[in-house]
């Protein structure tokens, strides 16, 4: 017997096809940028498995991609995905471009291409499309929304050393990731293309969660990286959030939990019940991809995002099929994380709340307050984690 020898833990295996790594259970693993050869790539793609999806960015249809990956992108059924805003972004493109092997396939609606898109009788899968999508691009709406909040106060626009004291105020409270999507979004704001990102990473997830098919998302733009991160850290905290309900409804008494303090600034602008509760949550329990809370067997799927420019990054999200009961959730509950405790939320972690060191450890069961978008009333708990940015992640290595 080894001295401090503590266990073992068992990931579920996921098949790997050749050039892929194995990817613990709900972890994420990235590359910083590497220098690749178009004919590796090309392999890559043109080996991978049979269920294998691509879902292309429009940034992805350029004449600097290389005719090879074209090749094996195209070289079985249904591969290579569109979903409707890239579709419509290459209208452009595709109109100078008929005769370019990408081009005539999508013009052709040929089988080697597949369009996925959502069922507009479903109002379920509305609503939690809407959900993600919006918060998403919330980030992108930050500067529009202080210059809103500043005219509103001020009644006037502000002057150029204004403005540059706004821009630096975001910076500060954003973080440089945050920051470079607000200020971006800033000259986006009102074009028809806002939520294409979003959208294109929201599909491409919901399409391996709901499928168990491995996805990769292929862009030349790293803001659909910084999407897909953000995209991948706000589903895991809400699924953990959601068992985390489950089980506090099944076993009150195996948690001790407290009143909601009604003293805090920060929580009393995020929840609005006279009864909310947090509920103390041992980390154990919750953090890793091996915690108890997670559900013993589990159907793993690998979504992957490459960012394929000058270099190539690549980063993969090991989510799981039972995450489906997730999205659902969200969609009849019009953007809650469970259904247990009526129009009661609860959130897994109360960052980026200000709050006591002493319930830093704790989970919140409470009403939140919330702001109507379409089908969804956004918690504005929600909006706040989306805008957070430092969130708290597991690097895995391999021995």
């Amino acid at each position: 017997m080894r001295h401090g020898y503590d266990g073992s833990s068992t990931f579920p295996a996921v098949p790997s096809p050749p050039g892929r790594k194995f990817v613990p259970r709900l972890t994420m693993l990235g590359t910083p940028k590497l220098n690749y050869d178009a004919e590796g790539l090309s392999r890559m793609v043109a080996d991978a498995s049979e269920d294998a999806l691509f879902f292309c960015d429009t940034s992805f249809f350029d004449n600097r991609t290389d005719a090879r990956l074209w090749e094996a992108l195209l070289n079985r059924e249904g591969k290579m995905v569109i979903v409707p805003p890239v579709c419509k972004e290459l209208e452009s493109w595709l109109s100078s471009h008929a005769s370019h092997v990408a081009g005539r396939v999508i013009l052709n609606e040929e089988s080697s291409v597949r369009f996925i898109g959502l069922d507009a009788d479903d109002e379920r899968e509305q609503a939690a499309f809407e959900y993600y999508v919006n918060l998403l691009g919330l980030r992108k709406s930050l500067v529009a929304l202080e210059l809103a909040k500043f005219e509103e106060e001020h009644g006037r626009v502000p002057t150029d050393g204004e403005l540059r004291d706004l821009m630096q105020g975001l910076h500060d409270n954003l973080g440089p990731r945050g920051y470079l999507l607000a200020k971006k979004g800033g000259t986006a704001e009102g074009s028809p293309n806002f939520y294409t990102d979003e959208i294109l990473v929201y599909l491409a997830m919901k399409t391996g969660i709901e499928t168990g098919r491995e996805v990769v998302i292929l862009s030349k733009d790293e803001d659909i990286l910084e999407q897909f991160y953000k995209l991948q850290w706000l589903l895991d905290t809400h699924y953990r959030s959601m068992l985390l309900a489950d089980l506090y409804a099944r076993e009150p008494d195996r948690f001790v939990s407290h009143p909601m303090p009604k003293n805090n600034q920060d929580l009393e602008e995020m929840f609005s019940g006279d009864d909310d509760t947090l509920v103390e949550r041992p980390a154990w329990l919750i953090t890793g991809n091996a915690a108890p809370i997670l559900p013993p067997y589990c159907r793993p799927v690998v979504v992957h995002c490459w960012i394929v420019g000058d270099r190539l990054t690549q980063m993969a999200f090991c989510a799981e099929r039972e995450m489906e009961r997730l999205l659902h959730t969200k969609g009849v509950t019009g953007g809650l994380n469970t259904y247990k405790f009526g129009e009661k939320n609860c959130h897994l972690w109360l960052a980026p709340c200000d709050v006591p060191k002493s319930l830093r450890g704790c989970a919140a069961i409470a009403r939140d307050r919330r702001t109507r978008s379409g089908l969804v009333e956004m918690p504005l708990f929600d909006a706040n984690q989306a805008i957070y940015t430092s969130e708290r992640f597991m690097h895995a290595t391999e021995a």
